[in-house]
């Protein structure tokens, strides 16, 4: 039974949202500040909802699900929207999240100087060092508790990187000496101490249990950019015990006409790809695979999610493409900007969701 949910308010935001859920879009509850992706501070949510933050921004959530790992270690991946986001890797407005992260920024949170004035931030929590420890050693600004360290001095060292270990043992790398992760993003054309995030690389609970994330400058291949010095998630792996069929999550991404370029690290950052498929596997075969389909918005050109369709386990994984048994899609409606003044940055107006069409399932 289709269900139309329809929001109220003007065009800025005022949303009354009501949704069915499908049984596949419910998400795994994680327990504690620090979820198994390394994000620190997010509340634990089991199924995907609305809500309008404290700046007026409103946001909307749908979680993937994702093969099942063990002793909790299995990332909580969402696709995201936020009324207040730019134009990103899954169209203006939208986001990926359960990806962790250490950034690098200016002292008051500008472009970064790469000097002992810059600020590190682990998924929006300020970093404050220790003056007391040997080392280097953080905490949160709102303290975690957990133990927070770099190998050298993040600032001005060379081939820093980054461990972190939560209240509960579990153990988060960023930026490790892993070559094939590629999770350490240096500016184009500096020195190799001009980093500007460490990406999560491992995970690992104290009954060894490991989770892996690689990452690929082009949104194809393995490896860094080194013209556009853009970064993209390409596949998690987990459950990595011998012979029980590791999971995988493989991101695949398409070639987009609204090109998104910005200086925010200091120097160029071009968004060129857009999240085209997820596909999740346990050992060799197909669990499901996610299409996300795109328009162009009419008055800024520029890429707007439409579409989220779920495919079953008789699909391809390679195509990108809905394809073999599917749910229907999750769809999309945006308001419309009447004028044309708009340019293409990070600060131009994102539209708002105006309208949800998802499907209740519950008598099928």
């Amino acid at each position: 039974m289709l269900k139309v949910i329809k929001t109220i308010g003007s065009c800025f935001l005022c949303f009354c949202l009501i949704l069915s859920i499908s049984a596949l879009a419910l998400a795994l509850a994680s327990e504690g500040n620090v979820d198994q992706d390394g994000s620190e501070g997010r509340p634990p949510s089991s199924v995907s909802g609305n809500a309008v933050g404290l700046d007026g921004s409103f946001t909307y959530d749908f979680p993937l699900s994702v093969p099942p790992g063990t002793d909790g270690i299995e990332p909580n991946l969402a696709l995201v929207y936020n009324s207040n986001a730019g134009n990103g890797n899954v169209g203006v407005g939208w986001g990926l999240s359960g990806i962790g992260s250490i950034t690098r920024r200016g002292k008051w949170g500008g472009v970064p100087k790469y000097d002992g004035t810059d600020v590190f931030y682990w998924n929006g929590q300020k970093l404050i060092r220790d003056p007391n420890a040997t080392g280097y050693l953080y905490h949160t600004e709102r303290e975690s508790y957990a133990r927070i360290k770099a190998s050298g001095d993040p600032a001005t060292g060379t081939g820093v990187s980054w461990y972190i270990t939560t209240t509960d043992g579990t153990q988060y790398w960023f930026g490790s000496d892993d070559a094939n992760c590629y999770s350490k993003i240096n500016t184009i054309g500096l020195t190799t101490n001009h980093t500007h995030t460490w990406l999560l690389d491992h995970v690992r609970n104290t009954n060894q249990h490991t989770m892996k994330f690689y990452y690929s400058g082009d949104g194809v291949n393995l490896g860094k950019d080194l013209v556009n010095g853009d970064y993209y998630i390409k596949y998690i792996k987990y459950y990595l015990l011998e012979n029980q069929g590791e999971r995988q999550i493989i991101f695949n991404y398409e070639g987009r006409s609204d090109t998104n370029l910005s200086y925010r690290t200091g120097s160029k950052v071009l968004v060129d790809k857009r999240l085209k498929t997820i596909v999740t596997k346990m050992g060799s075969f197909l669990v499901n695979k996610y299409v996300l389909e795109y328009d162009s918005a009419p008055d800024t050109a520029r890429s707007r999610l439409k579409k989220i369709t779920t495919c079953g386990n008789d699909s391809s994984p390679s195509t990108l493409v809905v394809d073999g048994t599917s749910m229907p899609p999750v769809e999309f409606v945006y308001q419309t900007h009447n004028t044309k003044s708009y340019t293409q940055s990070d600060e131009v107006w994102t539209p708002p969701l105006e309208s949800v069409y998802t499907y209740d399932t519950r008598n099928v």
